[in-house]
């Protein structure tokens, strides 16, 4: 059995071309997305009636509005994921299953608050406020962080990242989609797991992710390039 964990900055724009060419030469025999089911059919529903609210409220703002990097990346956090497209494009044209492994009553908890506090006309003045930034150099960054911390260079506190399984429900988050990985993986020969990059980090205290699944020898693959 081999696991690859392909680490990943979320709401990259060039995250699904990387993404399917990676897919491309691994091969494997089924995917799995840090995704929840609920969070695929609330992007699928609600994520694309609140696109339309968002055109509706940069109406009120100048024609460029929509072409700032930050309202970029909030167009991105209501779209499908690119790890899920591209995953799903792959798998679907070979036949393979992609299963979402993420939990599904954190998302019932967290993604209505996108509405309520980011689709605000205070909001989007906050964000149109701020000086536009190069998203292709701002993702260069942070994958350069992110290898840092997955070579063990520096901690996730050392580059300002809160470690997300020092919360209770961040603990539970991250057994749960070892578990679930773990028991995909027990069925196939080959299994990629696609996620956010802070959970392929080792943890010295074996919270992470990628502490909890060390005894299967995964290989760590940063999707940088």
């Amino acid at each position: 059995m081999a696991l690859f964990l392909i680490g990943v900055v979320h709401r990259d724009p060039r995250g699904y071309g990387k993404l399917f060419g990676l897919l491309q030469g691994l091969e494997p025999e089924a995917i799995t997305v840090e995704l929840s089911p609920f969070g695929l059919l609330w992007r699928e529903r609600e994520g694309r009636r609140l696109l339309e609210k968002l055109n509706a409220m940069l109406k009120g703002f100048p024609p460029d509005a929509g072409d700032h990097p930050e309202v970029i990346l909030l167009r991105l956090t209501l779209d499908l994921p690119f790890e899920y497209l591209a995953s799903w494009d792959y798998a679907r044209g070979r036949g393979l299953s992609v299963h979402l492994v993420d939990v599904n009553w954190i998302s019932r908890r967290e993604l209505p608050l996108v509405e309520k506090e980011a689709l605000t006309e205070r909001n989007l003045k906050e964000l149109l406020a701020r000086e536009p930034r190069c998203l292709d150099m701002a993702f260069r960054s942070a994958y350069g962080k992110a290898l840092k911390c997955i070579q063990g260079e520096r901690s996730l506190v050392e580059v300002g990242v809160f470690p997300p399984w020092s919360t209770f429900i961040g603990l539970l988050r991250e057994r749960i989609l070892a578990c679930r990985i773990e028991k995909i993986a027990s069925l196939y020969t080959k299994v990629v797991h696609v996620g956010g990059w802070i959970h392929m980090v080792s943890d010295p205290t074996g919270k992470s992710m990628a502490s909890l699944l060390n005894h299967l020898h995964p290989e760590k693959i940063l999707l940088a390039s």
